[in-house]
């Protein structure tokens, strides 16, 4: 099983990720499912730096005023905003080893690997909702690399996550080892 619902005490610390790198759009041919389709190479394991180029694509740099990312926003000037994937990415840093959970909403498909491993495969067509998927998550002591890949098939496409943890995270889309 991927995922699993994990319970915080009442002091435990959230925030919705707003600071992104995001990649794309990626056409999906209809007859595939966009988030088995790897549109780069060990998607798992990226590591991204803003403006770099990747699959004929450019690492975007991206901070939401509001909780919710919106791919069809006309800054990230995506040529193609239906039938298609994008990917977005954040580094979390932890000070400690410890358990967390991931609330997720998405319009539509969301995939999501926390370190390099898989913890969410969700292939739907849905509206966007808060805190649709809900995932364990274990972070280690420093920097945590969170990847989603969203699918849009028709109409909005959006993607909102928050992460609770026991003590306090830092969250940035820069690369924490060109940044610190």
């Amino acid at each position: 099983m991927l995922w699993s619902v994990c319970a915080f005490s009442e002091t435990a610390h959230s925030q919705f990720i707003k600071s992104w790198l995001l990649l794309g759009p990626f056409r999906v041919e209809s007859s595939t499912s966009s988030l088995s389709t790897h549109f780069v190479k060990n998607e798992a394991d990226l590591m991204p730096v803003g403006g770099t180029v990747v699959a004929e694509k450019r690492w975007q740099m991206f901070e939401t005023a509001e909780p919710i990312l919106d791919f069809r926003n006309s800054v990230f000037n995506f040529s193609r905003v239906e039938g298609c994937v994008a990917y977005a990415y954040t580094n979390v840093f932890s000070s400690i080893e410890q358990t967390a959970r991931l609330l997720i909403g998405s319009d539509d498909e969301v995939a999501v690997w926390v370190n390099g491993k898989a913890v969410l495969s969700r292939p739907v067509t849905r509206k966007h909702q808060f805190s649709s998927d809900s995932v364990r998550v274990q972070l280690i002591a420093g920097w945590n690399r969170v990847l989603f890949k969203v699918g849009n098939l028709a109409l909005n496409w959006q993607l909102s996550a928050e992460i609770q943890s026991e003590s306090p995270l830092r969250v940035q889309a820069a690369n924490p080892i060109q940044h610190e």
